[in-house]
């Protein structure tokens, strides 16, 4: 049992590590060396865990993308297939990446690496799916995927541009017009959702985002090990 938790209490506490710096320093300028100073663990225990960097980015990305449009829905409250969550969920991104380069970077990193660019293509076409199925009633799951490489594309774009003469918020409505024109979303809704969206304050809306993630990422983790203890201590008593 005892090497068990260890194991993954080393594991909970590479994802905590990772989490804070990727999102302080960007997963760019963060090495696993780094990680490994901070825990005072060896790279072997680290890479037992996470062969690469990119592989606890796509953990992060995972957890990333359960939590954040579970809270945007909770917030709109408008039900969990809410096209109004995904416009916020949108905008409050942009928001925390436009005010801090750490995030912004962890965020560009989830869309240029082939793995993690995956889990945001596949969760996201799943998620289109529930909110665009009344829109676009002849499509199949394939379809869904196709365009999501297109979404991904809007999404990497918003994100990568700061132009001068557009502000962060028509560089959003911008974005969130394309998309939802692709999904075949009515005119009137489309304006329905953005007025209301630029109705919100946004921007501490992601700044909330970014301080519960990181304890959720947290919690997460240790329940996970506090059920391995209990199944480990069941199986010693079994």
């Amino acid at each position: 049992m005892a090497i068990t938790t260890r194991g993954n209490m080393t594991r909970l506490m590479i994802v905590d590590a990772g989490t804070r710096l990727y999102l302080q320093k960007g997963f760019t300028d963060t090495t696993n060396m780094q990680i490994c100073k901070m825990l005072n663990i060896s790279t072997g225990q680290f890479t037992f865990h996470f062969p690469t960097k990119e592989h606890l980015l796509k953990e992060l990305v995972e957890e990333l993308c359960a939590f954040q449009y579970e809270l945007m829905a909770r917030i709109v409250d408008e039900g969990n297939t809410s096209l109004m969550a995904m416009c916020l969920e949108f905008a409050t991104i942009v928001a925390v990446c436009e005010k801090y380069p750490g995030v912004k970077d962890f965020y560009l990193a989830s869309y240029s690496h082939p793995m993690t660019l995956e889990v945001l293509r596949d969760s996201d076409a799943r998620r289109a799916k529930e909110i665009y199925s009344e829109y676009c009633k002849d499509w199949t799951d394939e379809d869904y995927v196709k365009m999501q490489m297109v979404v991904s594309g809007i999404e990497y774009g918003t994100l990568m541009t700061k132009d001068e003469h557009l502000s962060m918020e028509q560089r959003i409505r911008a974005a969130l017009e394309s998309i939802m024109k692709l999904y075949h979303v009515p005119e009137e809704v489309r304006q329905k959702k953005l007025q209301k969206l630029f109705r919100l304050d946004y921007a501490s809306i992601g700044e909330q985002t970014l301080a519960e993630f990181k304890q959720y990422t947290k919690q997460v983790n240790e329940k996970a090990l506090e059920e391995t203890v209990r199944q480990n201590k069941g199986n010693i008593h079994g």
